[in-house]
């Protein structure tokens, strides 16, 4: 893969911080895959300052991709395409 085409994916653990800055680092992504509890309207800011898209994922409840899709989130994984897929839609106008 090019180095444009690079993600991170990650969820909450003991060392995600770590684990996080030290693949970003290393790996230099164009955008970050964490689970979605990580989210927060702080560090989607701290992420989208570096540059870095915001995929999203696993995210079901329609409240939660209109809250993710609000922080700028540029993609959603999830179990319910349909659904999620209007939700975003009405959102982003994607």
């Amino acid at each position: 893969l090019a180095p444009d085409h690079v993600g991170l994916l990650f969820e909450r653990s003991a060392a995600w911080r770590l684990r996080l800055a030290a693949g970003v680092a290393l790996l230099r992504p164009s955008a970050v895959h964490p689970d979605r509890a990580l989210v927060s309207p702080a560090r989607a800011r701290a992420w989208a300052r570096r540059g870095l898209a915001l995929n999203v994922w696993t995210v079901d409840a329609t409240e939660e991709a209109e809250r993710l899709c609000a922080l700028g989130a540029a993609a959603v994984v999830t179990n319910a395409p349909g659904r999620i897929r209007e939700v975003v839609r009405r959102a982003t106008g994607r």
